[in-house]
């Protein structure tokens, strides 16, 4: 079990001790899963969490285009996680219904008060939650009183009445009641406990299911759907699993991610013919996925990418099968692509993989249009004080006083950036002094820090490397 660090504003030093410990945790298995639209991030069965692809990621990295995989830093006890579209963030709920949020927060969507991004999970100001769901720049939660709290991007997702960006939490008008939420890339979905389902924010195609294209502000009753068991919002679509097995679609339908055999768009919610029997829903950006009773999942919608993974790139009209994989137990979509978890534990996925968001080890900027066995996830994690033992590049003392070491045996150090991050991702390079021994030894001057955590990034032509340091 991965030792667990906690760490505060004001650093304190007896809690740099614990960063001597060796840090190890066995192999896991997978057990819930989000996709977002460039990072993918999977609880694992010791309850912590691993996130892969680009951005700012939680695992102490992500600068830039920089594609990375690892584990959510200093968090145990996880029950779900979401992985945001837009400007990715992220969201892990724990055992103790405690909201951790990381990534960009341009909009406040990590709902600390601040703008500042979290290249580590930051504690958002709420309790007492059940579930969460990560959208275009802003997040949603479901709390234990049945009431929907949201913050950042509002334009109506929020559906506090107001059209405020919200930098901490603001409770959902109306909103008592709610058993599961969902948000999309311009609007929310809630479902209520007596099967109904209400719906916020953007409704240029319908996606309200109100039967208007009326933006809106507080939540408004989706026409016509009564006994509903789960909800998914989309781009610009919406769908609702019903509890006899059907599932029902509403929304933009250009690629036919609603399923009708057309293309038209509709304000009011429609069966999708062609599927029963189906035990769990997810729209990504513009296709939408299901997971049938018998372990097989189901797809409609844009393929361009290969989201579907069915082996070709033609976008579906009616639902097709994802070929290759079976005894099929979680799905979800992340923007441009697909994810799925077996009953063994293994995960796969498939779609684009621009940001490695398909699977760390598979090729960059490019697609997968059958599913792939994706490793590399929830596996062993070694020493914290070294980066990268094939590489050989060490980083020591750590914790330190004043004086750092980076020493490399393969890197050209002078030909690297190198630089040092705070916990909040503000570049502190500035304040340090770094004194290139040779080619293949730097040290660090760290006198002008105070004491604390913090990250050190070193970017060269082999790849990008990042390790947490400890200032004592």
């Amino acid at each position: 079990m991965i030792t667990t660090i906690w760490y505060t504003k004001n650093f304190l030093k007896a809690i740099c001790l614990m960063i001597t410990v060796v840090f190890t945790h066995l192999t896991s298995k997978s057990q819930v899963i989000s996709g977002g639209s460039s990072q993918s991030v999977v609880i694992c069965d010791d309850n912590t969490a691993w996130n892969w692809g680009s951005g700012i990621l939680g695992i102490g990295g992500g600068f830039g285009d920089t594609t990375m995989s690892g584990e959510i830093f200093g968090l145990t006890n996880i029950i779900a996680v979401s992985a945001g579209t837009g400007e990715s963030h992220g969201l892990c709920l724990t055992s103790e219904n405690k909201v951790w949020a990381w990534g960009n927060n341009l909009s406040g969507q990590l709902g600390d008060s601040t703008l500042l991004d979290a290249y580590f999970p930051r504690l958002v100001d709420i309790d007492s939650c059940t579930a969460i769901s990560a959208g275009a720049n802003y997040s949603i939660v479901l709390k234990k009183d049945s009431t929907v709290w949201g913050w950042g991007y509002d334009g109506g997702r929020l559906g506090d009445g107001e059209f405020l960006d919200r930098f901490h939490p603001v409770k959902m008008l109306n909103s008592e009641g709610s058993i599961a939420i969902s948000a999309g890339e311009n609007h929310t979905l809630i479902l209520k406990s007596d099967g109904t389902v209400w719906a916020c924010g953007a409704n240029t195609n319908g996606e309200l299911g109100d039967g208007s294209t009326e933006q809106r502000y507080t939540i408004v009753q989706v026409s016509g759907l009564n006994n509903i068991i789960q909800v998914a919002a989309g781009g610009e679509h919406s769908l609702a699993l019903n509890a006899d097995g059907t599932v029902w679609g509403w929304g933009s339908n250009f690629y036919g991610q609603i399923g009708d055999s057309t293309i038209i768009e509709t304000h009011l919610p429609i069966q999708i013919m062609g599927l029963n029997n189906i035990t769990s829903i997810s729209a990504g950006e513009y296709h939408s996925i299901f997971l049938k009773n018998d372990g097989t999942v189901w797809g409609l919608g844009y393929n361009s990418r290969g989201e579907l993974g069915d082996g070709t790139e033609i976008s579906r009209y009616s639902p097709v099968n994802a070929i290759g994989i079976s005894n099929v137990i979680a799905i979800d979509c992340g923007s441009y692509h697909s994810i799925a978890i077996l009953n063994d534990g293994n995960i796969w996925a498939w779609g684009l993989n621009e940001d490695g968001q398909v699977g760390p080890e598979l090729d960059i900027n490019s697609y997968y249009v059958i599913p792939m066995d994706i490793d590399g996830i929830c596996e062993e994690i070694t020493s914290v004080l070294t980066v990268d033992k094939q590489n050989k590049l060490q980083i020591y003392p750590n914790p330190t006083s004043n004086v750092l070491t980076i020493s490399t045996q393969e890197l050209s150090l002078i030909k690297s950036q190198i630089k040092i991050y705070d916990i909040t991702g503000r570049d502190l390079t500035q304040n340090i002094l770094i004194i290139l021994d040779s080619d293949n030894i730097a040290t660090l001057d760290l006198k002008g820090l105070l004491s604390g955590f913090y990250l050190i990034s070193i970017k060269s032509n082999n790849g990008f490397y990042s390790e947490l340091i400890c200032k004592k």
